[in-house]
């Protein structure tokens, strides 16, 4: 059964990259609605790294969408459209101070989107602390979809796609000079896999791919620089998910695109969570919240009443607005949100 969607899988991106115009396709890493939907029918979905809620339009009928984010211009104009979404970083969105909105999250979502965003955490140390934020809020078999963009030197691509042509050269010559990249970006000093990207401007792609060392350095060290990015090691991923005891459902490659229309080979993974948080006797609490080991047992208490409020709202009527009540009541006053983000009943 496995080769069958694999032969699939090869065929419908050939006939993509051959048929469809090249402007037509959607650049960045997104997970294909019909997989989500396949592991995640419906309930509540948390996408950290959301951006400006741009891809929660694919989700707002079925579920209700959460999303967090760093930048945040990004989360206003997330808001600005209706969407429930706060300022956070990934990597330390539960290891901060107490707060009761945080808590409400914790092993409350269905399913967890990472789209992208793994391509912005250069550090492996980095890369775990967003696993274990994810895996704190995702309940017991929920499940974890990801679509990222992965080293092309880690890659072997499908023979019948390789000399397919895509903005002027074949995807095995995008995955000869991509490997070579690597390899420049390595001489500075980076990661492997690692690279820097240019602000956008005339001498953008000049910086960006260029073959002199003297220049990469310079771009690194400039104002040019926008921020660094990785292409991440698709063994990286498996090795923390099988280090969270996170059960693999789904792993297959896919074709996806920059914003300057070259073509990144890419993974899409969907992990399954089997355990919950009180099976481990806290132990994941007391090492995520440094705040959680000197609570009251009173105060441990009525965290676990927060923690466990999700379990009533399978059975009540309207359960996504009493979704939303519920997290606005959890909010600090500077973070209560307008009444107009309320979902009806």
């Amino acid at each position: 059964m496995a080769m069958i969607e694999r032969e699939m899988l090869v065929e419908k991106q050939r006939s993509l990259l051959e048929q469809m115009p090249h402007e037509a396709i959607a650049h960045g890493a997104s997970v294909p609605f019909p997989i989500v939907y396949r592991f995640c029918p419906s309930g509540l979905i948390l996408e950290p790294g959301c951006g400006d809620g741009t891809k929660a339009h694919d989700y707002e009928n079925r579920y209700g969408w959460y999303g967090f984010d760093i930048n945040p211009d990004a989360v206003l104009a997330a808001r600005a459209q209706g969407y429930i979404a706060h300022v956070g970083d990934a990597r330390s969105f539960f290891g901060s101070e107490f707060e009761l909105s945080k808590i409400a999250l914790i092993e409350n979502f269905d399913g967890v989107l990472l789209q992208g965003l793994l391509a912005n955490i250069v550090s492996k140390e980095d890369l775990l602390s967003v696993f274990q934020t994810i895996d704190i809020a995702m309940r017991p078999g929920a499940h974890l979809c990801i679509a990222e963009p992965v080293r092309y030197d880690q890659v072997n691509i499908d023979t019948r796609l390789q000399n397919v042509v895509i903005a002027g050269h074949t995807l095995l010559t995008w995955q000869k000079m991509w490997r070579e990249r690597y390899e420049r970006n390595r001489a500075v000093g980076l990661p492997m896999g690692v690279f820097a990207v240019a602000r956008p401007g005339p001498h953008k792609e000049e910086l960006e791919w260029t073959t002199s060392e003297s220049m990469l350095r310079e771009l690194i060290e400039g104002p040019e620089l926008e921020r660094f990015a990785r292409h991440v090691s698709p063994y990286s991923i498996d090795m923390i998910a099988e280090r969270l005891k996170l059960t693999c459902y789904l792993r297959q490659p896919d074709i996806m695109f920059s914003r300057e229309g070259k073509p990144l080979y890419g993974m899409i993974w969907v992990y399954r969570k089997e355990y919950g948080l009180d099976k481990k006797g806290n132990k994941l609490l007391y090492k995520y919240h440094p705040w959680y080991k000197d609570h009251t047992i009173e105060e441990r208490a009525e965290m676990q009443d927060w923690r466990h409020w999700y379990e009533h709202r399978l059975g009540v009527e309207g359960s996504m607005h009493e979704f939303f009540r519920r997290f606005q009541n959890n909010l600090p006053p500077q973070q209560q949100l307008p009444k107009n983000f309320f979902m009806e009943e």
